[in-house]
């Protein structure tokens, strides 16, 4: 008996031996798998948040790009704007030169562009305290209606 089970033993040890060794070769084939899923995911993720990443400081220099070509075209008009002659002074020094209404007329032409100017100067100041008044009146009232 001692030879026959020495002989049923070995044919089943070698019998299952081939099993549970091609069992454990696929369940650690199964775990590398699934472990380069799991890191091709997690690169894929880190590079997706790198791109967004790159992409956002990309829009904020063009942005910036923008608001200092704004800034720079806004200053060259302001700049360009006050330069601008309307009426030459040689004209003014010619009618000055001249006879008494060429002196009338010089005067009233300066005295007018005295006041445009001035006006000039105020157009902006006084439609932002206008703005600020009617915008602090409809707070005023719509917060009266709350």
């Amino acid at each position: 008996m001692d030879i026959l089970g020495s002989i049923s033993f070995g044919a089943v040890s070698g019998l299952l031996g081939p099993i549970i060794s091609g069992f454990l070769s696929y369940k650690t084939k199964k775990m590398e798998f699934e472990h380069e899923v799991a890191m091709f995911t997690a690169k894929s993720q880190a590079n997706v948040a790198e791109v967004e990443a790159a992409m956002k400081i990309v829009g904020m220099q063009v942005q910036g790009a923008v608001d200092i070509a704004e800034a720079d075209t806004f200053r060259q008009s302001v700049k360009t704007d006050g330069e601008k002659e309307y009426f030459k002074a040689d004209y003014l020094t010619k009618l000055m030169d001249s006879g008494w209404f060429g002196k009338l007329i010089g005067g009233c032409l300066a005295w007018l562009m005295g006041i445009v100017d001035f006006l000039r100067g105020l157009a902006r100041p006084l439609i932002t305290y206008y703005l600020i008044g009617i915008s602090t009146w409809i707070t005023v009232i719509a917060t009266s209606w709350l």
